[in-house]
């Protein structure tokens, strides 16, 4: 089972020291109804030393702050950021309070996630969006080494999205109205990129 770290609704909890859990061999899991009321309160991970948990950070509720000093890994290992079950889209948050908290790992945004870089500049690994949503903020920068998108939108304002990869569109059999999105900024970076966009019925591609 994931170790957990949880904040009950409508209160903060802030960790300013390192959340190390490099022996254990587990995953963390933020919220999820960790407490009775549910875990949907924010949790703020701050200060200037790595975590050091080596498995994934799965955000299942409420809000997940990275505000770690500049260029420190707030989190490691793969994160995952929301869940495709009933709760409403962008209910379960991570936000940027800082430039470069996510080293180069994989991060996935599913139903009810909500990537916000917030104005920030971060580069991460790759990027999977299930009918997720990514902001990158007036004035951020997000560079990712590969996109794959099944509905989900990403959005960046007067900021730039920066691909490192190709950009891979996946099938829905479940479409949504508006298909997968993105609105904005989108650099391609140093190389030729391909799109491989899947066929998926009654959504123009």
């Amino acid at each position: 089972a994931a170790s957990t770290i949880a904040a009950e609704s409508g209160s903060t909890l802030t960790l300013s020291g390192a959340v190390d859990h490099s022996g254990g061999g587990k995953a963390i899991e933020i919220g999820y109804a960790a407490l009775g009321a549910g875990g949907t309160g924010t949790v703020v991970l701050s200060g200037g030393t790595a975590s050091t948990v080596g498995t994934s950070w799965n955000l299942k509720s409420g809000t997940l702050v990275l505000n770690k000093t500049a260029g420190v890994n707030a989190v490691d290992g793969f994160f995952y950021i929301g869940n495709n079950d009933a709760e409403g889209a962008d209910t379960v948050v991570a936000r940027l309070d800082a430039s470069n908290q996510i080293p180069t790992i994989g991060v996935n945004v599913y139903a009810s996630g909500l990537l916000n870089i917030n104005g920030m500049t971060e580069t991460i690994g790759a990027l999977t969006i299930e009918y997720g949503e990514v902001r990158v903020g007036n004035g951020g920068s997000l560079t990712i080494s590969t996109l794959s998108m099944k509905a989900g939108e990403i959005t960046t304002g007067t900021g730039t999205l920066t691909l490192g990869g190709n950009v891979t569109g996946v099938a829905d059999t479940n479409p949504s109205p508006s298909g997968a999105v993105i609105s904005g900024n989108l650099a391609l970076g140093s190389s030729t990129r391909t799109f491989n966009i899947g066929d998926t019925s009654g959504v123009a591609d």
